[in-house]
This record gives structure tokens, C-alpha cells and sequence, in this order.
């Protein structure tokens, strides 16, 4: 679907409102789409998944899906010294291994970590921006595995921007006096 530039014409605009619209979907518990250039992947929100969205997920992963912790979640899992963001394969989405490597106090790593790439950092930067839990499930996917279906896309350019591009469309939308003791001119902004 083409970009409109009527409504949304303002620089880095339509990126903002992509991030937006993906943030609520995650926050939802539903998919988001990720692109990397030609490099697609579904994120969803480990803390959100439930059985039948998992068991969805699992048909697309084709044994490929990845659980994505973060390094402070890591360590906390017994990975000693790490200090990057990491991944867990998981041939199979299970609901109940997934609770317990993010949810769990007592538990531990299961699997060899792997190092991160470019969409598992920015799935976990959507995370953090949906402020949920930095876990995520990702299904890396091919666009015809994904036709048709109702998802909402955002590029990782977009995500990793966002926060810079939020501080940039800041503007004042009101002033109202407060006469202090001592600073008779200021204002509320």
C-alpha cells in the first residue's frame, strides 16, 4: 500500500505513525511484521502469547522461530558475562518454555545463545517501546508465507529512529502563568 503524502506529509512523519500503529498491534498481542530490506519476521510479544496465536506462529516458523532476551534477562538465566542482546532457537513454540524463560525467577538457559542480528534488536527495541516485557518471539517469514494477511508493517529504520524522531515533533501546545514568590514571570509550558 503506497504512503500517503497528504495527510502525513511532514518529514519522518509517516515512519512515526508506523511505529505508532505497530506499538498498539504488539501492545495487543498480536504480530507485527518487521522488515530488514528483503529480511521479513513476525515479533510478537512473549509476555502477550497465548496457545492459539503460538500454535499459529509455529506452523509459519517451519522449525525457524526465535525467542529473543535480553542480555540482563540472560544473565539472569545463568548466561554468565553477557552483555548483548541474544537468541534461543525454538523448534517448536512452547507456551509453557516461554513463560518460564521470561516469566520464571528460578529458571535457567536451556539452549545455546546466539548472537542477535539486526530484526531481533529491533524487535526488542519495539518491545521496550511498548514498554512490555523485552521478550519476544520471532518468526522470520517470506512474503508469500504472509499474503493476504492482516499485518501491520514497520521497518527496523523506523523502529531504531523512533525515539529521536518522537524528541524532534515536540512543540509547545500551551502556556499558562504562575506567579511564584520571587519570579513573578513565570510560566507553565
Amino acid at each position: 500500500m503506497p504512503k500517503s503524502r497528504t495527510l502525513f506529509g511532514r518529514p519522518g512523519e509517516t515512519e512515526i505513525i508506523a511505529v505508532d500503529r505497530a506499538l498498539a498491534e504488539f501492545r495487543a498481542g498480536r504480530p507485527v511484521l518487521l522488515r530488514d530490506g528483503e529480511n521479513l519476521a513476525l515479533a510478537l510479544s512473549a509476555e502477550l502469547a497465548d496457545a492459539d496465536i503460538a500454535g499459529r506462529l509455529d506452523t509459519l516458523a517451519e522449525g525457524n522461530a526465535r525467542l529473543v532476551l535480553s542480555a540482563a534477562r540472560l544473565r539472569r538465566l545463568g548466561a554468565k558475562g553477557r552483555s548483548e542482546t541474544g537468541v534461543l532457537a525454538m523448534p517448536m513454540i512452547d507456551i509453557a518454555r516461554v513463560e518460564a524463560l521470561t516469566l520464571k525467577i528460578d529458571a535457567r538457559v536451556d539452549a545455546p545463545v546466539g548472537p542477535a542480528n539486526a530484526l531481533d534488536a529491533a524487535a526488542l527495541e519495539l518491545a521496550g517501546l511498548a514498554l512490555v516485557l523485552p521478550a519476544i518471539i520471532l518468526v522470520p517469514v517470506t512474503a508469500t508465507q504472509i499474503a493476504g494477511e492482516p499485518l501491520v508493517e514497520v521497518a527496523i529504520t523506523a523502529i531504531n529512529g523512533y525515539r529521536a524522531a518522537q524528541v524532534a515533533t515536540l512543540a509547545i501546545v500551551g502556556r499558562a502563568p504562575v506567579p511564584l514568590e520571587g519570579a513573578p514571570d513565570t510560566e507553565f509550558v
